[in-house]
C-alpha cells in the first residue's frame, strides 16, 4: 500500500512530518502539494510520483478538502491509470496515522462513518432539545 497525500501548500507535508514524528517513518508515505507553480506543475509532479509506484500495489489517496483542485486533479489522473486506489478526503492526522499503521484505509473509512453517525445522533438530540425549549 502506498499512501499519497495531496493538498494545498503546506498541509500534506505537515501531516507527513507529524505522522512520522508520532509513528516513525513507514516508507510508504508520499505527498504532493499545489503551490504557486500552479495546477499544471502539480499534475506533472503527481504523474512523476505515481510512475514510480508498482501497478500491483494499492494506492490510498487522501486530499485536504472535497472537490478541491489537488484532490480532483489527482483523482482524475488515477481514474485514467491502471492503479487500484481508494480515495478519502478531509485529511486529518488521526486518519493518516490509522492508514499508515494499519496498512489500509478500512479503519479510516470506518472512523469517518462512525463520526457521521455520531454527528447525526447529536443533531437529532439537539432538535429534540429545541422542541422542548
Amino acid at each position: 500500500m502506498k499512501l499519497l497525500l495531496v493538498s494545498h501548500l503546506g498541509l500534506a507535508s505537515g501531516m507527513i512530518k507529524a505522522a512520522q514524528f508520532i509513528a516513525g517513518k513507514q516508507g510508504n508515505e508520499n505527498h504532493i502539494e499545489l503551490d504557486e507553480r500552479g495546477i499544471e506543475s502539480f499534475k506533472k509532479r503527481f504523474n512523476e510520483v505515481i510512475e514510480t509506484f508498482d501497478k500491483n500495489e494499492q494506492i490510498v489517496l487522501v486530499s485536504d478538502i472535497p472537490a478541491g483542485s489537488p484532490g480532483n486533479t489527482a483523482l482524475e489522473a488515477l481514474m485514467k491509470s491502471d492503479f487500484k486506489f481508494e480515495y478519502l478526503s478531509g485529511m486529518n492526522l488521526g486518519m493518516i496515522l490509522d492508514i499508515l499503521l494499519s496498512g489500509n484505509a478500512a479503519g479510516a473509512k470506518d472512523a469517518a462513518i462512525a463520526s457521521i453517525q455520531i454527528s447525526n445522533d447529536q443533531t437529532a438530540d439537539d432538535e429534540d432539545s429545541d422542541e422542548e425549549f
